[in-house]
């Protein structure tokens, strides 16, 4: 997958999906005109991006399964071509949630 980096805080990958730092705990996501924001749990060495339970666009039109894994797997593939080991708590799926790591979803 081709990254373009767009600048220090903004990056977008093939599929069409765009990645933006809003602050320290936020990112947005962007994709065929619609926004979502995600929480983000920084550590030193780790990113966990925060999926809510019932996931819907800025507009609050319901996002299709199929788009959120989609922006699942670009949320990683972005932060780890930007070297940073990200990580996505999907909480859709379990109440506890469970961590999406490399494609990898272990409930």
């Amino acid at each position: 997958m081709n990254i373009e980096i767009l600048n220090d805080q903004a990056a977008r990958n093939d599929r069409g999906v765009l990645l933006r730092s809003i602050d320290r705990e936020t990112i947005r996501v962007e994709y065929e005109g619609r926004t979502l924001d995600l929480s983000v749990d920084r550590a030193p060495d780790s990113y966990g991006f925060h999926l809510p339970s019932s996931p819907v666009w800025s507009d609050g039109g319901t996002i299709p399964d199929a788009t959120m894994e989609l922006i699942m797997d670009s949320v990683v593939e972005i932060h780890r071509h930007q070297g940073d080991p990200g990580r996505v708590l999907d909480q859709r799926s379990t109440i506890n949630g469970s961590f999406r790591n490399e494609g990898v979803c272990a409930a």
